[in-house]
């Protein structure tokens, strides 16, 4: 699609399904023509899909999704079913590859209220790059059947429900799941997910631009592997667990960070038991403290209060300021907040009145004015093990 308006509704099964014909791929060709490869690209035009069938997918694509313009809304409602083909619970999606997907560019709004619902899924990597402005939400609850024998489809807020259940028996609905690595070098990234992980990856994931906003119930942003984050603006906040979460190691050498956790039990910064958070630059805002047997090349500062959604305006040892952020009214204040940043000693002030250019679904601003100084004392958190109570 390159041009034009197409309204895709009241279709029993997916909006647009791009197969593969035949068992291999021709192969990209310039003007994607005379190719067999189940691919799907959007350059331009106005497309709105509205599918309510359960388990459709707004667009489908057998091999990969390419998007570099256009404006695209698709919203998908259906709820999560037992497929006895595959003999595995699914659910929808509003972009669902089963090769990988490259977004530069475009405006997206995808909106999934079903059961199991995604908003972006990728079966391969995921790209996400500057001219990219995504928008999306995902509200439905996680979908589980009890056995391959009985597959009655039940729903549950809490992925405790579901944890001794072997993969092919539940689906939780996620904002953006990609299954190999995914990348994200710029653009405007908002998510939403109400019951489990807004931004995952079952593969490494890497950030070093864009400004991402990631809400969910579950880990904001969580990855099965190695987590590198080298530039960029990003809120991660959640309201049941941590902010960030590495299941492998998590380094940090650059970029703007408010990472929020909204349980004593978690932490704002995580990385899984046998690995490390490796900190050697960036600024860090970090409520609910960090995985404990962290390394940092700096020091880090605790404040000694703070409120719920209150106005904060965080700065550097030289007076500039870095980001002016509101502290969610999901967030934990039995845990502390942690500030750093690579200059050297912060300051932090309260009660600031943002201003300039927004972001961070309104909880960022690029400027401020006003404020009382928050007085910081040395945050020490460097026992073994991670995660558990973060006061120390």
């Amino acid at each position: 699609m390159k041009s034009g308006t197409v309204t895709i509704s009241g279709v029993s099964d997916d909006g647009i399904q791009c197969d593969l014909g035949g068992t291999t791929s021709t192969g990209e060709t310039t003007d994607h023509e005379d190719e067999d490869t189940g691919n799907v690209y959007i350059e331009g035009g106005k497309l709105t899909i509205d599918v309510t069938t359960d388990a459709a997918k707004g667009i489908k694509a057998n091999g990969d999704i390419r998007i570099t313009d256009g404006t695209i809304t698709v919203k998908s409602t259906g709820n999560a079913i037992w497929d006895t083909d595959d003999a595995e619970v699914k659910g929808g999606a509003c972009l669902s590859a089963d090769g990988n997907m490259v977004i530069s560019g475009g405006t997206l709004t995808l909106t999934n209220t079903g059961s199991g619902g995604k908003g972006i899924k990728a079966d391969g990597t995921l790209t996400i790059s500057d001219g990219a402005n995504l928008n999306v939400t995902t509200s439905g609850l996680i979908a589980y059947c009890s056995s391959t024998t009985n597959t009655t489809i039940h729903t549950t807020t809490t992925s405790r429900t579901t944890e001794r259940l072997s993969d092919a028996l539940h689906t939780a609905p996620k904002g953006i799941k990609a299954d190999g690595a995914m990348t994200i070098t710029g653009g405007t990234v908002h998510v939403s997910a109400s019951y489990h992980e807004a931004i995952e990856t079952k593969g490494t994931l890497d950030i070093s631009g864009g400004y991402i906003y990631a809400y969910s119930g579950d880990d904001a942003i969580n990855s099965s592997s190695t987590m590198t984050i080298s530039g960029g603006y990003i809120m991660a906040n959640s309201s049941g667990n941590d902010g960030l979460d590495a299941n492998g190691n998590l380094n940090i050498s650059g970029g703007t960070i408010v990472a929020v956790s909204a349980s004593g039990a978690e932490v704002g910064i995580d990385a899984a038991e046998r690995y490390k958070l490796n900190i050697t630059g960036g600024n860090i805002i970090a409520i609910g403290g960090l995985e404990r047997g962290y390394t940092m090349t700096g020091t880090a500062y605790q404040a000694s209060s703070y409120n719920k959604g209150t106005w904060y305006g965080f700065y550097d040892n030289s007076g500039q300021l870095i980001t002016a952020f509101k502290v969610p009214s999901n967030s934990n204040m039995g845990t502390p907040m942690v500030v750093y940043t690579s200059t050297g000693t912060p300051t932090l002030k309260s009660g600031v009145t943002g201003s300039g250019n927004s972001y961070w679904s309104g909880y960022g601003y690029d400027n401020c004015s006003g404020g009382t100084s928050v007085r910081l004392s040395t945050y020490s958190n460097s026992g073994g093990g991670p995660g558990g109570q973060p006061w120390m």
